[in-house]
């Protein structure tokens, strides 16, 4: 009888030397038996709750090409932990004519897979739980208990001790600093390599490995371990049972547990603030282009006067509005070097945008209707307090003839209507929710702001102040370009465009 051997072993808590045993074990069995070992497969340090594994199918392989006769292992546990794949790999071998045994169980039948195959199910069930369990056990204790992060070393001896490792720490502050100056982690990254910076476990930067995933802890911005607290179980992972490929799913966040360890504590609260600022500032970017970092100072600001679609470069550095360019639904041919528009916009910005003489005349304006308007809500207010104080007067009124005894329906209705009434009114005497006036130093402020960002357009912090007070720039088919500013990051309400667009 041709016989082909499995074996496994499922952590490295085990020894290499188990696959070994296993086989010495099996070929004893196979020879008192007189059969005969045609092949010899295993598995090392592989977990059996799941078929993909190299060795488990090469031997549904051979099973399939009929190489055998008989599948021999030391248990059924070795082949698989999980019910439903025992049940299906024992379906394969009797239909290809092939008889499973086993040195513990020995010949396997139909009444095995289901008892051992539910006993081995439930087995890996119970090791997670207990697992878990010890493992929660030394997070309470403040000790890590998954791998090690950038930024600490373990203490040898001491099974989930950390210590903080100086010089990757320096490196953290300094990964923090320039991500919260407006850095973005590509630069960072590329920076840290440059410079011959090793990564974690070695490997080089990229800018994942720094910005991660906010939501599920990862990433070196995001490791709240670096601010002395160690958040344990937000994940979870489970294997996708077409695939085999391990997933990772975020738990509920009143499952996590957090517990404080100023001992490893590597940069401040305000640093960290700083930095999940910008990131909440990334998250509130209306596209998914606003998360994309402009490649060129305008890029994405220039409009077309016809179609307000947007103006692109295609070649030579020549701006060109796309939908006359490439769909051929606009009439605006207008050609522009990108470089130029970039230099009559700043100039626009330093020299005529926000006209101080505009805004002067703006202010006043929106003073005097600012002052109009609170005048109206004041006399508005003396009516309505006096309609409130009748309202409270007929309320006590009727509660002191229930509390005479004197009750009916018609009353109570009345009493629940004056209530309602009476909220009303009250949140009608609230001081108006008016804006403040604009200061008057605001023009002045803007163009020492422009002055100094575009004397440096290096730092990319500067860069995005200064698209900040653009909200679009627009190219006609001929004549001057207009540069619409942004009033919000001036200082101003969306309302108050004066003086916040100029031609160009």
């Amino acid at each position: 009888m041709r016989v082909i051997v499995y074996a496994r072993y499922s952590s490295d808590l085990q020894r290499e030397a188990s696959i070994a045993d296993q086989f010495r074990s099996c070929r004893d069995y196979a020879a008192f038996r007189q059969w005969t070992i045609v092949e010899e497969l295993s598995d090392a340090a592989m977990s059996g709750s799941t078929m993909f594994r190299p060795g488990i199918q090469a031997l549904l392989r051979a099973v399939k090409d009929g190489r055998c006769e008989i599948v021999l292992c030391e248990g059924i546990d070795r082949l698989s932990r999980d019910l439903a794949d025992t049940a299906a790999m024992f379906k394969q071998l009797r239909y290809a004519r092939v008889t499973l045994h086993t040195i513990l169980e020995g010949t396997v039948t139909a009444m095995h897979v289901g008892l051992k195959g539910t006993m081995n199910e439930m087995y890996l069930a119970e090791l997670g739980v207990r697992t878990h369990r010890g493992q929660k056990g030394n997070v309470l204790q403040g000790k890590i208990a998954g791998g090690n992060s950038y930024g600490y070393d373990l203490v040898p001896g001491q099974l989930g001790e950390r210590v903080i490792n100086e010089a990757q720490a320096a490196i953290v502050r300094r990964i923090f600093t320039e991500y919260v100056t407006g850095v973005s982690p590509k630069r960072i990254a590329r920076s840290l390599n440059t410079g011959g910076v090793g990564g974690p476990r070695g490997a080089a930067w990229s800018p994942s490995t720094i910005h991660g995933q906010p939501r599920r802890g990862t990433g070196i911005l995001n490791n709240e371990l670096y601010v002395g607290h160690l958040v344990w179980d937000r994940l979870k992972w489970v294997t996708h049972p077409d695939t085999g490929r391990r997933l990772c799913r975020l738990k509920a966040r009143e499952e996590w547990l957090s517990i404080d360890v100023p001992h490893l504590r590597i940069i401040s609260d305000e640093l960290w603030t700083a930095a999940k600022a910008r990131q909440a500032a990334g998250k509130r970017a209306r596209t998914l282009n606003d998360h994309r970092r402009p490649k060129y100072l305008f890029s994405g600001l220039t409009k077309c006067a016809n179609c307000s679609g947007g103006f692109t470069i295609v070649n030579h550095d020549n701006l060109f509005c796309f939908n006359a360019r490439e769909r051929g639904t606009c009439t605006n041919r207008r050609r522009i070097k990108r470089t130029e528009l970039e230099q009559r916009v700043l100039t626009a910005m330093r020299e005529r945008l926000f006209d101080p003489g505009c805004y002067e005349a703006f202010r006043e304006g929106y003073e005097a209707e600012l002052t109009k308007l609170r005048r109206e809500h004041s006399a508005a207010q003396a009516s309505t307090r006096q309609e409130l104080a009748r309202v409270e007067r007929r309320i006590r009124e009727i509660v002191s003839a229930i509390a005479d005894g004197f009750r009916n329906e018609a009353l109570k209705s009345e009493l629940d209507l004056l209530e309602t009434n009476k909220n009303l009114l009250t949140s009608k005497c609230a001081a108006p929710q008016l804006p403040p006036v604009p200061h008057a130093d605001l023009a002045r402020v803007y163009r020492d702001n422009v002055v100094r960002l575009s004397a440096d357009l290096y730092p990319e912090s500067a860069r995005d102040a200064l698209r900040r007070y653009i909200d679009r720039i627009v190219v006609p088919p001929d004549g001057l370009l207009r540069v619409i500013g942004n009033p919000a990051a001036m200082g101003l309400e969306p309302g108050g465009m004066v003086g916040c667009g100029g031609g160009i």
